[in-house]
């Protein structure tokens, strides 16, 4: 008796390919966090998460900061206004340079500032006030990561070298004394704010996502 031979039909390819790339999301997901994990609460710990556009980096990120907020629950149930982690995009501002008050209010907004409600309401706001207020309320509401995403939109927006190592000390100082892990997230780019200081380099942990084409 001849056994019969099935053929896959391209609609149960592309459901295979989807549960394959569901598996590899959330594994890459558990990955990301058992090395994000062992960094947290180490005042001014950098991580850098880069990778090719298109390799899944802002979902993941995004799946690490709902679980983080959701690790949180009960820490921000005995304590109002705990926010475990932070999650903003760095701005195109579309001028000369990167706009740091515009990326000041998207933090504050975040942080659920009255600074940040309205963008107008920081106009009125030096730099330097408007970074107390984020040192403020990262040690108030006790942020663990403060994550950057589309870093490489600071890189892309300075000049030179020397106004690259200004911009990262920029932030850098913004968690240094706050217990907060900073966690840039973006193309290759993004290794361009350490590259400046080889000491730094060695300090900062770094996570490479790879193409997703190469994972298929």
């Amino acid at each position: 008796m001849s056994q019969k031979t099935e053929t896959v039909q391209p609609s149960q390819m592309e459901s295979i390919h989807a549960l394959t790339a569901k598996r590899l999301n959330h594994t890459r997901t558990i990955d990301v966090m058992e090395e994000l994990n062992p960094h947290p609460g180490s005042q001014g710990g950098i991580v850098l998460v880069c990778g090719p556009e298109g390799a899944g980096k802002t979902t993941l990120i995004k799946r690490m900061v709902e679980t983080t907020l959701q690790r949180g629950l009960s820490q921000t149930n005995a304590k109002a206004g705990v926010i475990p982690a932070v999650y903003v995009l760095a701005p195109v501002s579309g001028g000369d340079g990167f706009s740091w008050k515009l990326f000041y209010h998207r933090i504050l907004a975040q942080l659920g500032d009255k600074l940040g409600a309205h963008p107008r309401a920081t106009n009125g706001y030096s730099l330097a006030a408007l970074r107390t207020a984020i040192e403020r309320c990262l040690r108030e509401r006790q942020v663990r990561f403060l994550i950057i995403d589309e870093a490489e939109n600071i890189v892309r927006q300075t000049r030179n070298k020397h106004q690259l190592a200004l911009q990262f000390d920029a932030l850098k100082s913004l968690v240094n004394q706050c217990g907060t892990q900073l966690v840039l997230v973006g193309t290759d780019d993004v290794r361009q704010l350490v590259s400046h200081s080889a000491q730094l380099a060695r300090r900062t942990h770094v996570i490479q996502f790879e193409d997703l084409k190469d994972l298929r």
